[in-house]
C-alpha cells in the first residue's frame, strides 16, 4: 500500500511538471490550445459499448490520446478533461433516455441518480481528487440536464483494499472488493442509478458496487465507464 502510493505520488509530480514545461494542447492533434478541440473530439465515436452485463464503456483505453487524457485526469487533477468527459457521457446518456432502453421502467418522474465510484477516507485524503466524482458531477451540471442528479453520497467505500491495477487475475480482483463499498438505503431505495467511473477492465469494481446498491433496494443500476 505504502509504495502504491509513492508510485501514486510521483506520477502526479510528473503530470504537473509536464504542465509546467509544455502549454496545454490538444491531446490528440496537438494543434490547439485546449486538451481536446472540438474538431477531434468530433472524430472519436463515444456510442457506450455493453463490454459486460449491465456495464458499458465509451472509450478505448488503448488510444494513446484517450490513455494520456484519462492519467492526466488521475495524477494531474485536471478537471478540464472531466468536465470535458462529462459533456460527452452525458450526451450519450441523453440520446439513450431518448430511446428509453436502458430506463424503461422509470415512469415515476424522479430524476436518476448518478453515483461516482468512491475512495477510501484514506485514499481520497492521501490523493485530493476523485476522478470519478469529478465526472459524474460534470455530467449533471451540463446545460441542457433536466434528467439526472448526482449524490457522491450514496455510495462509500469502507476498506481500503489494494488497487485492482496491481492485480491481474479477475476472480482476485472480485475477492479483492468483497465487502469494500456500503450503499445508504435512505439515498438508493426504488432509485434507478447510473454508476459512474473512469476506466473499467474486468468490471469487478462495478460487480461490487451494484451489489452494494441492490442490496439496499436500488431498483435498477447500470455502470458506465470512459474507457475500457
Amino acid at each position: 500500500m505504502f509504495l502504491q502510493r509513492i508510485s501514486e505520488h510521483v506520477a502526479r509530480a510528473r503530470f504537473f511538471i509536464f504542465d509546467f514545461l509544455f502549454p496545454t494542447e490538444c491531446l490528440h492533434c496537438g494543434r490547439s490550445s485546449v486538451r481536446f478541440c472540438e474538431s477531434c473530439l468530433a472524430k472519436f465515436i463515444h456510442t457506450p459499448e455493453e463490454i459486460h452485463p449491465g456495464v458499458f464503456a465509451l472509450f478505448s483505453y488503448p488510444d494513446p490520446s484517450i490513455r494520456k487524457s484519462l492519467r492526466l485526469l488521475k495524477y494531474g487533477r485536471s478537471r478540464e478533461i472531466a468536465h470535458i468527459y462529462g459533456k460527452l457521457v452525458f450526451e450519450a446518456l441523453f440520446e439513450w433516455y431518448a430511446d428509453d432502453a436502458p430506463f424503461r421502467g422509470n415512469k415515476s418522474g424522479e430524476k436518476i441518480l448518478i453515483v461516482p465510484i468512491p475512495l477510501s477516507k484514506s485514499r481520497m485524503r492521501s490523493r485530493g481528487f476523485n476522478q470519478s466524482e469529478e465526472i459524474a458531477r460534470a455530467i449533471t451540471h451540463a446545460p441542457e440536464n433536466t434528467l439526472f442528479t448526482c449524490d457522491p453520497h450514496a455510495l462509500s467505500k469502507t476498506k481500503d483494499t489494494p488497487s485492482q491495477v496491481s492485480i491481474k487475475n479477475r476472480t482476485k480482483r472480485i475477492k479483492n472488493l468483497v465487502g469494500a463499498y456500503y450503499a445508504n438505503a435512505e439515498r438508493v431505495r426504488a432509485r434507478h442509478i447510473i454508476v459512474i467511473d473512469d476506466i473499467t477492465t474486468t468490471g469487478a469494481t462495478f460487480a461490487e458496487a451494484r451489489r452494494a446498491l441492490k442490496k439496499a433496494g436500488a431498483k435498477k443500476v447500470i455502470c458506465i465507464a470512459v474507457a475500457h
